[in-house]
């Protein structure tokens, strides 16, 4: 039986939060849909309704947005502030309060805001090991063949979906208001570690990860569609 090494549930419910929203448009049937023993049958529509109306209340810890509901061990995997909510803000808006989301971009800029990269995971955790190495043909646990590859190491594309969400959530009118030069220059200040390494790397592009503060991960493809894209974005 598999093990996994990191659970993942609040983006993939946005995103199937996505699929179902539009499914009901092209074709609004009635499906069955099994969790464990139990089938139930709800329309497209249905289920889009379900996830907008729970999704608040399984995800919201006050500060931010967790990226896992129910995920056992005591419950620490869920009480995480990880980047990846960044992507379900953009993705589907009409799941989050305004206000909540603006709280919780601000908990995540005091966290990683001047980062070429963000980490997929909190430090103060068990689970928490900065360095990856796929090579690691070891007994630990947390690190052997790459299993904290989400656990620690810095990704470049997740500071892409933060930026799209703090884009998104400020109206125009209101980025005015903040004094738009200001605040364009602040997000181009935001980009210099991203313009420093394509202007220094062979292959002109973005890694897709990085250990610890930005050092050099060896393991990591050293220029990564993802991360290009998301910062073109």
């Amino acid at each position: 039986k598999a093990v996994v090494s990191t659970q993942s549930t609040g983006e993939l419910v946005s995103l199937c939060y996505l699929t179902v929203t539009w499914l009901a448009k092209l074709d609004n049937r009635t499906i069955g849909i099994t969790t464990g023993t139990r089938t139930v049958s709800h329309s497209y529509g249905t289920w889009s309704r379900l996830i907008e109306g729970n999704f608040e209340g399984a995800f919201w810890n006050g500060y931010y947005y967790g990226d896992t509901h129910g995920s056992g061990a005591g419950r620490q995997r869920d009480t995480q502030c990880r980047p990846n909510q960044a992507l379900a803000m953009v993705i589907a808006p009409d799941l989050f309060d305004q206000d909540k989301m603006r709280t919780a971009l601000l908990t995540m800029k005091m966290s990683y805001w001047d980062r070429l990269a963000w980490q997929r995971y909190p430090q103060k955790t068990n689970f928490y090991n900065p360095y990856y190495d796929n090579n690691n043909d070891t007994d630990d646990y947390h690190t052997s063949n790459g299993f904290n590859y989400h656990q620690g190491p810095e990704w470049v594309w997740c500071k892409g979906f933060y930026l799209r969400a703090v884009l998104l959530n400020y109206s125009q009118q209101e980025i005015e208001k903040k004094d738009l030069s200001a605040f364009e220059d602040r997000f181009t200040k935001l980009l210099i570690p991203h313009r420093s390494m394509i202007s220094k790397s062979p292959f002109r592009g973005l890694t897709e990860l990085t250990n610890l503060k930005g050092e050099k991960c060896p393991g990591s493809c050293q220029t990564q569609a993802w991360s290009s894209g998301c910062m073109l974005e």
